[in-house]
C-alpha cells in the first residue's frame, strides 16, 4: 500500500463518517480503472452516478452502527476518561491498582455498549468475513487494555473504524457486481483485433453491457 493511499485510508477511518469521503476514497484507490483518463466521459458519468447510488445505499444500511446516540458518547467518553486515568498514574500519587481497576471498568462499559451494535452489524453483513472482523475487534481489546494511554486512544472509535472499512469494501463489491470489470480501451482494442471480423458486429452491444445499460 502506497503512503498516499495509507494516509487517505487513515483519514477516512479516523474522521467522522462521510458519504463524500467514502466515495472519493474508493473512486481514487479501489475503482481507479473506471475513472482513468482513457475512460470515455460518458462512461465515467454513468459510473459516477452509479457509485453515488451505491455509496448512499451502503452507508444508509450501516448508519445506525456508524452513529449512535448511546454507544458513541459512552465509547468516546469512557476512553477519554481512560486516557486521563492512565495519565494520572504517571503524574500523581494515585495508587496504581486503583487506577488500573478504573481503567478496566471503563473498557468494560464501552464493550457492553457495543454489544447491541455488534449484533446488528453481524445480522447485516451475513457472511463469515464479517464474523471474523468482529472476532478480531474483540480479540484486540485485551491488548488495548494492557497498553496505557495508547490503548484507550486506539480503542476509541475502533468499532466505527471497523464498520467504515466494511462500508468501503461493500461499496466496491456492489459496484463491480453492477458494472463488471472495466477493461481499458487499449486492452479492448487488442482483444478485438484478435477476433474474427464477424464478431465485431456486436461490439456496440458489448460496450453497452459493460456500463450496465
Amino acid at each position: 500500500m502506497g503512503l498516499e493511499k495509507l494516509v487517505a485510508q487513515l483519514k477516512t477511518d479516523f474522521l467522522p463518517a462521510s458519504k463524500a469521503r467514502t466515495k472519493d476514497y474508493v473512486q481514487k484507490y479501489e475503482l481507479s480503472d473506471y475513472f482513468g483518463n482513457d475512460v470515455p466521459q460518458e462512461y465515467k458519468d454513468r459510473f459516477s452516478k452509479g457509485l453515488d447510488r451505491i455509496t448512499d445505499e451502503v452507508t444508509d444500511k450501516y448508519a445506525t452502527e456508524l452513529r449512535s446516540l448511546v454507544r458513541t458518547p459512552v465509547g468516546k467518553g469512557s476512553m477519554a476518561l481512560a486516557v486521563l486515568n492512565d495519565l494520572s498514574a504517571y503524574v500523581t500519587t494515585t495508587p496504581f491498582d486503583n487506577v488500573t481497576a478504573l481503567g478496566y471498568a471503563l473498557f468494560a462499559a464501552k464493550t457492553a455498549a457495543e454489544v447491541p451494535a455488534t449484533v446488528r452489524y453481524l445480522s447485516k453483513t451475513k457472511d463469515w468475513y464479517g464474523a471474523l472482523e468482529v472476532a478480531g475487534h474483540f480479540l484486540l481489546k485485551p491488548v488495548r487494555y494492557l497498553l496505557p494511554i495508547i490503548g484507550p486512544a486506539l480503542e476509541s472509535g475502533a468499532f466505527e473504524r471497523m464498520v467504515k472499512r466494511r462500508v468501503r469494501r461493500e461499496v466496491v463489491r456492489k459496484f463491480v457486481e453492477s458494472y463488471g470489470k472495466y477493461e481499458p480501451l487499449e486492452d479492448r482494442l487488442k482483444e478485438r483485433a484478435k477476433e474474427p471480423l464477424r464478431d465485431h458486429v456486436y461490439v456496440k452491444e458489448r460496450d453497452e453491457e459493460l456500463v450496465g445499460v
